[in-house]
């Protein structure tokens, strides 16, 4: 567009280009494997657009004889320039800060639709690193993070919260078209999954996720279907004992404080580790409370960001919310967030259960009090649906198995109005303090509660009858009455998150023995 002498000023123009750029990477790669794509790529190999820009940008530059960038018909804003009456966030100096030219390089990220980091140089002498998304919808993304900075200011305005630095990292969400958007891209972090990757070796986590596979579902490769169904049929065929041993010895596999290490070789010394442990802690107590109440899941190793120089944690890629991966997964989570026994173990000597108690409890209790404005804030969404909801919806009702006591065709407005009053509802209950075991057995039941296993699968969840373990803490609270205390709920989560019996029957890629 530059090249042409056209000018980029207005976000529907903006947008418009993203939108080529998307197709034109599409046009370009169609078949390549992610495996393939990855990695550090040159950017003029995508398209000449950004080449152009960054030429035309200099040359205006030169003419204006402007050092920082000026104003003009080339100029090209922050996508997460701030708006306040009318008019955009001057800097110091009084000037908008534009975009002036992109890295010659893009990083490839290897997951399934293939992410790419892009860096932006600017106009007020900084670089902007964001992570350009195609083929999802972030607005789902854009809301949990509107909905965690909202309970941020929560956590800073309760004496509990702020005395212990309950907080949780987010960053700029930016959706462009329904397919496409761009993330902020929090430097000095990475996944989980790599920060224990680095101290034991690729040879070991493969070796741990293939044991555990094999323990589940045998050694024959096997289509999506098939996996799923066997996955599913473990609920009422596998003990309680069988499962823990093939968790345990996948677990076995790998070191068992991998992470503690990794935290440890960072620091260099006691005193800092003891820092960011603490850091560590807190965290990861934000992150299972908030995440908890917006229904995060999908939580596998690579969708938790670690900075090992400060211990801090943060959530991304916030697809599966809102209860998805339990309702609508074939393969569903029965957990409500990732705590398994690498982030125990960064705790040792102490029991980290005990450690989580107090800080989760400030911030469910500072949470639960405000309820009103975090009801308020849900009720959106529940009157402006995604219509990734309504595709879930008419997914469970292809999924479910027939009711002959039910005759003619569902009424499929009538059943997405369900599904989504249920997310909705889902996370209410959980600020009014009810069992995380009945949130679960519910989102659970439209898609297999007419199945041979469900019995099985819901005393499991629950923690009753012979599928209970020696300390199942839930079991002894009713499934049918809000907890006695925040306490009581704090403790019936750490009771979940953390039973081997669930945590063993979970989808391989979701690396439970990490």
């Amino acid at each position: 567009a530059f090249a042409a002498g056209g000018a980029l000023s207005s976000a529907a123009h903006f947008k418009q280009r993203c939108l080529a750029l998307h197709a034109e990477i599409n046009k370009k790669y169609p078949d390549a494997s992610g495996a393939k794509q990855a990695g550090r790529r040159d950017l003029s190999s995508f398209t000449p657009w950004f080449s152009a820009f960054s030429e035309a940008a200099a040359g205006g530059r030169a003419g204006s004889g402007q050092q920082g960038g000026g104003r003009g018909s080339r100029s090209l804003l922050l996508p997460t320039m701030e708006v306040v009456h009318g008019g955009a966030v001057e800097d110091e100096a009084g000037e908008l800060p534009e975009v002036v030219g992109f890295s010659r390089t893009v990083h490839v990220f290897g997951s399934k639709q293939l992410p790419k980091r892009i860096t932006l140089y600017c106009s007020d002498f900084s670089s902007r690193d964001f992570v350009v998304k195609g083929a999802e919808d972030v607005r789902l993304d854009q809301r949990v993070m509107v909905l965690f900075d909202v309970m941020n200011g929560i956590a800073a305005q309760d004496a509990g919260c702020s005395s212990r630095g309950i907080s949780l990292r987010t960053y700029a969400v930016v959706p462009l078209h329904p397919g496409l958007g761009m993330l902020g891209f929090v430097p000095g972090t990475k996944p989980l999954g790599d920060v224990v990757e680095a101290v034991v070796g690729k040879d070991a986590m493969d070796a741990a996720a293939r044991h555990y596979q094999e323990s589940v579902v045998g050694r024959e490769p096997l289509q999506q279907n098939e996996m799923a169904r066997r996955y599913c049929a473990r609920f009422g065929s596998t003990s309680r004992d069988e499962a823990v041993r093939a968790l345990r010895e996948a677990s076995g596999r790998v070191r068992r404080d991998a992470l503690k290490q990794a935290l440890m070789r960072a620091a260099g010394g006691p005193e800092l580790f003891l820092t960011n442990r603490a850091n560590f802690n807190r965290c990861l107590a934000a992150c299972c409370i908030f995440g908890y109440i917006a229904g995060v899941g999908d939580r596998h190793p690579q969708n938790l960001l670690m900075n090992e120089s400060t211990g801090e944690i943060i959530l991304i890629d916030f697809g599966y919310s809102f209860g998805t991966g339990t309702s609508v997964l074939p393969i569903p989570e029965l957990v409500p967030f990732r705590l398994t026994g690498q982030m125990l173990r960064v705790s040792s000597p102490l029991d980290a259960r005990e450690v989580l108690v107090a800080p989760m409890v400030a911030a469910m209790g500072a949470m639960a009090a405000s309820k009103q404005l975090l009801g308020s804030i849900l009720t959106i969404f529940l009157r402006e649906p995604l219509s990734e909801w309504q595709r879930e919806a008419r997914l469970l009702v292809g999924a479910q198995a027939p009711d002959p006591s039910r005759g003619g065709a569902p009424d499929l407005e009538s059943l997405e109005q369900a599904h989504i009053s249920l997310k909705v509802g889902a996370a209410l209950r959980r600020l009014a303090l009810h069992p995380p075991a009945s949130i679960i057995i519910e989102e659970l039941t439209a898609r297999h509660s007419r199945q041979p296993y469900w019995g099985a699968l819901r005393d499991m969840v629950a923690g009753q009858s012979q599928q209970a373990g020696p300390r199942c803490y839930r079991s002894s609270v009713p499934l049918d009455a809000a907890c006695r205390s925040v306490e009581e709920q704090v403790r019936c989560l750490l009771d979940q998150a953390t039973d081997p019996n669930l945590l063993g029957r979970m989808w391989q890629g979701w690396r439970p023995f990490l």
